[in-house]
């Protein structure tokens, strides 16, 4: 299913995305973009996990009152797709909110989401805001990864602490 939200097929075990001239570097961004959340589940196979991290969240947002749509793709003023794990409508209260996953929040993974998140409020304008639930479980999230999405106006969301935005995303 990610993979497909990607528009990438397994083939005998290899990924395979079709591409031309005219699309290859939109298709070769789309092929990485799967690659890092095929990396990402990996993180996430170890045996004292019950459930993958983005299940969890389902089940946290639905208890929640929270409403989303999931794994939404969105262009970016690159003219490259962005793909949000969550993205939260827009009500009389608060803007859209695009939520993203960081089960294994490494520099390049934060380096990614922060092109992501970047590139789609330049194509969006001001009325979206952004959050990172980062998976903080199994192991301290560093310092500066937190303080890298806050200094572009994402919210880092620790997922022990999620209780304490429950209402901010639900609203």
């Amino acid at each position: 299913m990610m993979l497909m939200g990607f528009g990438v097929q397994l083939e005998h075990d290899h990924l395979v995305m079709k591409a031309t001239k005219d699309n290859f570097p939109l298709k070769k961004h789309n092929l990485l973009q799967a690659m890092l959340a095929i990396n990402d589940m990996f993180f996430l196979s170890s045996p004292h996990i019950m459930s993958l991290f983005y299940e969890e969240v389902i089940k946290w947002m639905d208890e929640a009152n929270v409403r989303y749509s999931t794994r939404i793709k969105l262009p970016g003023k690159s003219g490259y797709d962005n793909m949000f794990d969550f993205v939260i409508p827009k009500s009389r209260v608060k803007p859209e909110r695009l939520v993203q996953l960081a089960n294994n929040p490494t520099t390049e993974k934060i380096k990614s989401l922060m092109f992501k998140w970047f590139d789609t409020k330049e194509a969006r304008g001001n009325e979206v805001t952004s959050y990172v639930i980062l998976n903080n479980e199994e192991s301290q999230v560093a310092q500066p990864a937190i303080d890298a999405l806050l200094s572009y106006d994402a919210t880092p969301i620790l997922w022990t602490k999620r209780k304490e935005f429950t209402n901010e995303l639900a609203a």
